[in-house]
């Protein structure tokens, strides 16, 4: 009777620490990308989802496609945190109706859209279970809600998507890389 409660609470104990290890927040991945030849465009990839971008001028042109017919969203950040991060957030209805937001993080788990909505060009699909939002976006926006980004700059993009469309439900699965912006 001993061995048989032994061997219970060694294989709960086993299933807690399996369960409680599984991380809650990715691990983030460092990636120096190379352009896609025919493109142009730099990628990344985290959580099944990619990051397309590239910098033309003063202009970052970007792409964000993930396994959703629900929103789809990228933050950029100085750290592999939510709180913080500038992002953009949005979501595809009718195939090709895009509702897409410029946003920063109130918190950590909390955003709000800015005041000024500084996103140009913009478009998207949903296809086959894939939703893919298209956005430009100056790199020096001059407002405070954005980060300022630059040619050669390190920093952590947060991709994350969600199984609604609207701007405000929590994200199905999300993925950081560390990269840098060629």
């Amino acid at each position: 009777m001993k061995k048989i409660l032994f061997l219970v609470l060694t294989v709960i104990i086993i299933i807690a620490n399996v369960s409680c290890t599984t991380a809650t927040n990715p691990t983030t991945t460092v990636v120096d990308p190379t352009p896609n030849p025919t493109t142009g465009y730099y990628s990344v990839n985290a959580a099944g989802m990619t990051f397309q971008w590239k910098i033309t001028g003063t202009d970052i042109a970007c792409k964000v496609s993930g396994p959703t017919t629900g929103w789809v969203s990228v933050a950029f950040n100085n750290s592999s945190n939510m709180a913080g991060s500038d992002y953009v957030i949005g979501y595809v209805t009718g195939g090709s109706t895009l509702t897409i937001s410029d946003q920063h993080a109130t918190g950590s788990h909390t955003h709000a859209a800015d005041s000024v909505q500084n996103l140009t060009l913009t478009s998207g699909t949903e296809s086959g279970g894939t939703t893919e939002i298209v956005f430009t976006r100056a790199l020096n926006t001059g407002d405070s809600q954005d980060m300022t980004l630059s040619k050669d700059m390190s920093l952590y993009i947060i991709l994350a998507y969600g199984s609604a469309d609207d701007l405000t439900s929590m994200h199905s699965d999300y993925g950081v890389v560390q990269t840098i912006l060629h």
